[in-house]
């Protein structure tokens, strides 16, 4: 006897199809949310290198530790690429801080290629940098979206 009325049961079609459309849903929704996880990743990396940049500008105008100031970008093929700031001359022992890039992140090798370095040294008292540079990154799954990073010759940081 097939029942009627307001208490009547799904078909096996309608709950497959009800099921399908969430599945399908489901993971598109989990796609843009992993594509804009990316690009905040992005976004973050960039504004903090500016922020060490300044930071590097800042301890060389107050004098801090009596020497120049700068910041170390490193494209390490053995081991997770990172930017560092540090005191006087590079070294590990001059470091006082390192940040490597998030996962998602690499530098643009037109910036800086493989295994290349970079560093920028701002000059006590006046905080001018060393040279005008710039240094690109971009998403790892595509270079489509990236972002600058560049310190101009007068110094002024921007990305």
């Amino acid at each position: 006897m097939k029942e009627s009325g307001p208490l009547a049961g799904f078909t096996l079609v309608e709950i497959l199809i009800t099921v399908g459309l969430m599945v399908i849903i489901s993971s598109v929704s989990l796609l843009s949310l992993y594509g804009r996880r990316g690009k905040v990743d992005l976004d973050n990396t960039a504004r903090q290198m500016a922020a060490l940049l300044r930071e590097a500008q800042s301890r060389a105008v107050s004098q801090a530790s009596s020497s120049a100031w700068g910041v170390h970008f490193e494209n390490s093929t053995s081991t997770t690429p990172f930017y560092a700031i540090f005191a006087g001359t590079y070294a590990t022992t001059s470091r006082a801080g390192t940040h490597p890039l998030p996962s998602a992140v690499v530098y643009v090798s037109s910036s800086l290629a493989a295994g290349a370095v970079r560093e920028v040294i701002f000059t006590r008292t006046t905080g001018a940098p060393s040279a005008s540079t710039s240094v690109a990154i971009a998403l790892r799954d595509g270079l489509a979206q990236s972002s600058t990073v560049s310190v101009a010759s007068s110094g002024l940081v921007s990305f």
